[in-house]
């Protein structure tokens, strides 16, 4: 189980921002995202039918969107690994495509056209938009999963037998896009997955639940485990939520690439290169070569450093021998955090300038950095780590160390990226810009 409260609960508005942005700034088909969260899904519901003697059956309900699109690809899954499916959709005879060759398909997506794409990927462009629920329920009609239409196929009154003989029941019916009560047959079909008795998983979250208030103006499925993606949705937090979206059973799983759900969110940030010159600084002492004996200020650069400031906080990359320059250079009084990226003298040999920041900040500095880059500067500013060294101008500092995994500081998140720097490994800090 993988549970989202770390990352801040969607709106209806946020979850549609969030495949715009995998769509158009990465290039990600729609039907892509639907393949990666049925595909998720199904592998949830896998590990859920383990607990159930063979065969083992699964019923899914499918809408006419892509929640129903999402469900029909978890029927392919479940099907290829041989558990007993039954699809009862909405509207599937009334699909605006016909899928006979669902590998020659692209979709249009965002402000693009369908020949822009088409161009972008060596494609052809089909004659006509495709609807990506549309392709998926062709492909699983061409395996030979049985996809009957509630209403025509198969009555109403005859659906409840389906429910209860199966040994989970899939909530495919509706996405986070609906507002308003449900209307018919999604309300009976509502009734019937409650009344069932069987195991229910809803698909993003429960038919009937509105995704930005948590309320129900009409019937909503009462899931055992709801299989949300990216993040928990706003109305699952809501006070009266616990009918609908049991407490600690939600699971979540990105559709789009790793760092979307923040690249997607606009923050304004302001990048400041405070050095950009070589681990000698530029000029180079005794050098004498056009660059270093040039007239252009461009040709006099400190050691590597940046500055982000980013919702109020200035978070400063790298603190070499030139940081007080740089801090009095661009008027800095005030860092929230020093992200160091590895422990060469170039980039750490500032740290005891931290003493006159401590005076400006009334308070400590909160320095970011590696196991390794911690052993290293331990060893250079011995005396900054004693408790009783005798040096009253020491600079005062509390240490955060990070490995390979993503982690925050101050609300903003940051990607460390391990690179090779000589013979060395180290860990340079990016956030959601990668200034390093």
């Amino acid at each position: 189980m993988r549970h989202l409260e770390k990352v801040e609960p969607f709106t209806r508005e946020r979850a549609r921002q969030i495949d715009s942005v995998a769509m158009d700034r990465y290039g990600i088909p729609g039907i892509v995202l639907m393949e990666n969260a049925g595909l998720r899904s199904a592998d949830i519901i896998l590990s859920a039918l383990e607990e159930f003697d063979e065969p083992r059956s699964v019923t899914i309900l499918a809408g006419k969107g892509h929640n129903g699109g999402d469900g029909y690809v978890i029927a392919r899954h479940l099907h290829n690994h041989g558990v007993n499916v039954n699809v009862m959709g909405i509207g599937t005879k009334n699909t605006g495509s016909s899928p006979s060759k669902p590998g020659s398909y692209i979709e249009t997506y965002g402000s693009l056209k369908r020949k822009e794409i088409a161009e972008k990927y060596g494609l052809k462009a089909p004659e006509e938009d495709v609807d990506e629920a549309d392709v998926n329920l062709a492909i699983a009609q061409k395996m030979g999963i049985r996809v009957v239409e509630v209403g025509t196929e198969l009555e109403l009154e005859n659906i409840p037998h389906f429910l209860e003989e199966s040994d989970i029941v899939v909530d495919a019916l509706l996405g986070s896009g609906i507002q308003g009560a449900p209307r018919e047959p999604y309300d009976k079909l509502i009734e019937m997955i409650n009344d069932s008795g069987s195991l229910v998983f809803s698909v993003d979250l429960p038919s009937g639940l509105d995704v930005n208030t948590g309320e129900t103006p009409g019937k909503c499925v009462r899931a055992d485990h709801t299989i949300t993606f990216a993040a928990a949705k706003k109305g699952f937090l809501e006070t009266d939520r616990t009918r609908y979206v049991r407490p600690d059973t939600y699971r979540g799983y990105l559709r789009a690439p790793r760092g979307v759900r923040y690249r997607g969110r606009r923050r304004r940030m302001k990048l400041t290169f405070l050095g950009t010159g070589t681990s000698l600084g530029v000029p180079v002492i005794g050098c004498s070569c056009p660059t270093c004996t040039s007239n252009d200020p461009r040709n006099r650069r400190t050691r590597p450093s940046a500055l982000l400031e980013i919702e109020g906080k200035k978070l400063c990359i790298d603190i070499g021998p030139d940081f007080r320059q740089q801090m009095l250079a661009n008027s800095v009084t005030h860092l929230d955090a020093i992200l160091v990226t590895h422990a060469h003298a170039d980039h750490i040999l500032g740290i005891n300038d931290i003493t006159a920041l401590n005076v400006s900040m009334a308070e400590p500095a909160c320095l970011y950095m590696s196991g390794q880059s911690l052993y290293n500067v331990r060893k250079i500013f011995f005396f900054a780590f004693s408790t009783s060294n005798g040096v009253s101008s020491s600079p005062d500092f509390h240490v955060h160390t990070f490995d390979d995994e993503p982690f925050e500081v101050e609300g903003i998140p940051v990607i460390p990226l391990p690179v090779l720097h000589r013979t060395c490994r180290y860990a340079a800090s990016g956030s959601g810009t990668s200034p390093t």
